[in-house]
Formats: C-alpha cells, sequence, structure tokens
C-alpha cells in the first residue's frame, strides 16, 4: 500500500461534503477499434477481476442514470426484449446495437461508492472530422495494491487492441465543479509530477498518431509500437527498475513497483526513469494539447504539463 501526503490523501469537497477532486489508480487506453467480441471478453475478464462488491450499478448511452446490475429497472426496449430471451446481462443489448452499427456508445459498471471506488468505462465518442475514438478506462481505489493496475495493463496488452495507454495515479473530479477541481488539480500538479491529470474531451481526439506521455504503466501498440528506434528499444530493457513487455498487443513499460509521486519539494530521485523513457519515446509525444480547465486555461500550460519529462523546465 502505498503512503500519501497529506496534500493528497484527502479529497476536496463541498461544504456539504459532497467530493470535488479526489484520487485513483486509472489505467486508460486508447483503441483502434472495439467489437462485440472485445465487449464479451472485457465484461468477463471485469467480473474475474474486480471484487464481487464492485458489479452492482451500471449506465449506458442510451439511459445515462444508475440502474442496478441484478436487478435492473430501467431497460431500454432492446433489454427488455434481451431478458425475455434469457440473456443474463439484458442491459448490454443497446451496446451491442450501438457497437453493430458504428455509432457511439458508452458502458460503465460502478460499485456505487462515492470515493475510492471501483469502476469500468467502456466508450466510444464519435467525430464527424475523425469518426469514432473508442477507449477503455479502469479506475479503484488509490489505496490499492498497485499491482492490480499493472496485472490489468499486462491482460489488456493481450486482447484490446491498444494505440496506447498510460496507468498510473490519477486525479479525479466531479464535472459539475470543473472549473474549482482544476484550479486545485493545477495546484497539486506542480508539486506531484507523478500524478496523472485527466481531461479526455481534449486529449481523446489526439490519441491517433501519438502518445500522451510517459506514466508509471506507458503501453505502445499497432501501429505506433513500429515507431519506436530498435536502439532506444534496447535502452528501455537497460534502466533499472523497469520492466519492458513485447504483448501480443502492445508493448508495456513499468516503471517501479508503483507509481512514483514525483514530490518536488521532497526530490529524492523516483523520476529519473520518468525523464530516460521519455527521452527515448520523445518521438510519439504530443506536440500540442487543449488546455485543461481551471487555472491551466489562465496559465496556458497544459501543453508544458503533458511534456514535463521532457522539459521539466517548462513546467516548473
Amino acid at each position: 500500500m502505498m503512503v500519501l501526503p497529506a496534500a493528497l490523501g484527502s479529497p476536496l469537497q463541498t461544504s456539504g461534503g459532497k467530493p470535488i477532486r479526489g484520487l485513483l489508480l486509472d489505467l486508460t487506453v486508447y483503441l483502434n477499434s472495439f467489437s462485440e467480441k472485445d465487449l464479451d471478453l472485457l465484461i468477463r475478464w471485469y467480473r474475474g477481476f474486480a471484487p464481487a462488491s464492485a458489479w452492482r450499478q451500471y449506465m449506458i448511452e442510451d439511459n445515462t442514470v444508475w440502474d442496478s446490475i441484478q436487478h435492473p429497472l430501467l431497460l431500454t426496449r432492446r433489454g427488455l426484449l434481451a431478458a425475455q430471451s434469457g440473456e443474463s446481462l439484458p442491459f448490454l443489448a443497446p451496446v451491442r446495437a450501438r457497437i453493430q452499427q458504428g455509432r457511439r456508445f458508452w458502458l460503465q459498471i460502478w460499485d456505487g461508492a462515492k470515493t475510492d471506488s471501483w469502476s469500468l468505462c467502456i466508450r466510444a465518442i464519435h467525430r464527424q472530422d475523425s469518426g469514432l475514438h473508442p477507449f477503455v478506462r479502469l479506475m479503484i481505489p488509490a489505496q490499492a495494491d498497485p499491482e492490480f493496475l499493472a496485472r490489468a495493463a499486462f491482460e489488456w496488452a493481450e486482447f484490446l487492441d491498444i494505440r496506447s495507454g498510460h496507468g498510473n495515479l490519477s486525479f479525479t473530479y466531479d464535472p459539475w465543479f470543473l472549473d474549482r477541481a482544476f484550479d486545485d488539480i493545477h495546484a497539486l500538479a506542480k508539486r506531484f509530477w507523478g500524478i496523472e491529470i485527466e481531461h479526455l474531451n481534449g486529449t481523446l481526439p489526439l490519441m491517433i498518431d501519438r502518445i500522451k506521455g510517459v506514466s508509471w504503466l506507458t503501453l505502445v501498440g499497432d501501429p505506433l509500437r513500429s515507431l519506436i528506434d530498435p536502439r532506444a528499444a534496447i535502452t528501455l530493457t537497460q534502466l533499472p527498475s523497469v520492466s519492458v513487455s513485447q504483448q501480443l498487443r502492445a508493448l508495456l513499460v513499468q516503471l517501479g513497483p508503483s507509481p512514483a509521486i514525483g514530490d518536488q519539494n521532497r526530490p529524492d530521485g523516483s523520476l529519473d526513469n520518468y525523464y530516460a523513457v521519455a527521452r527515448e519515446l520523445a518521438s510519439l509525444y504530443l506536440e500540442q494539447h487543449p488546455d485543461f480547465p481551471g487555472t491551466f486555461i489562465n496559465a496556458g500550460d497544459s501543453l508544458a504539463w503533458v511534456r514535463r519529462f521532457l522539459d521539466p523546465a517548462g513546467w516548473r
């Protein structure tokens, strides 16, 4: 179990106790494609991977309200037909239809906890200029064994059509308090360089021919994997405490047994491998990124955060 500094250990809340900004272990992979078969594989995988308590509620694109998995009350017409035909998870029927039709889709499984929760998000947005952008995101409590996240990355890299991905401690937030959350995230990110910042509205459309950056877990799938310089690939395997796995669907680089918090008030060398791996993968890095909300817009330094391991001075 990781020991978190006090500044990270407690979520930011409203005066009424509603969480605004929190922290979770997060694995996000951006996909080239996603099929019904992938949906079945991923659901079966999650049921065997997550604790039983994680399998409580679901939400889908066609009905954006949380509903019980065991006793669903909000099934769509397709869901009702699936239930009548004896399907064990009838709420998946409209998700399958959307995948078949090449439309955007969204499925999220959640344990119902407001903080320190387990959830799995399977989603694709559809843009008129670039089509579908599918991704899968696993979130588990920050105090959980990070080996869970590493195991998930290792196993996903065997069966998902991964383009790229990252796994790390990540700031989370309530989208209804977006600017307030990101004001807080900006201040914390200036100190804790190892924590991931997520704002998929800006990042997801860019995850085509680049990686977002280097994290504790970095995944590089096809076709990006073929763009890594062979000499860089060799260098990665020679870095201390760095594990490099050539999985069926992606290269997985793991930087030590647990994520580095990267506290700039107490430099300890824990980010040395992050800088080293970033240098070797520099050609895959984003060269532009829309600003995150809140203070990031005023400061105009979101790209500096993305490239902080390549250009530390730019983010200080």
